[in-house]
């Protein structure tokens, strides 16, 4: 007798369908990994993103806080050269 691996099903060998289940697992499975890691790549890109942005915002603030300073300071000179 022959191993359940030789048995044949419509020309079909069991050792095929296992060898083209265990190939379709893998295959799905490295699909799967490469989904998930590109998912997270993009959501820890869009939070180091915002944390740019956020510090964006807080050197414009300051900067258009030290120009009023100065435009203040501009116009105090020349209220007192007049």
């Amino acid at each position: 007798m022959t191993g359940i691996e030789h048995t044949q099903l419509k020309g079909l060998t069991i050792k095929n369908l296992i060898v083209t289940v265990a190939s379709t697992a893998t295959i799905v499975l490295s699909g799967a990994t490469a989904y998930f890691n590109i998912k997270t790549e993009i959501s820890d890109s869009r939070s180091e993103q915002q944390t740019q942005m956020r510090i964006n915002e807080i050197r414009l603030k300051t900067l258009e806080g030290r120009v009023e300073l100065l435009e203040q300071q501009i116009e105090q000179i020349k209220d007192t050269k007049q």
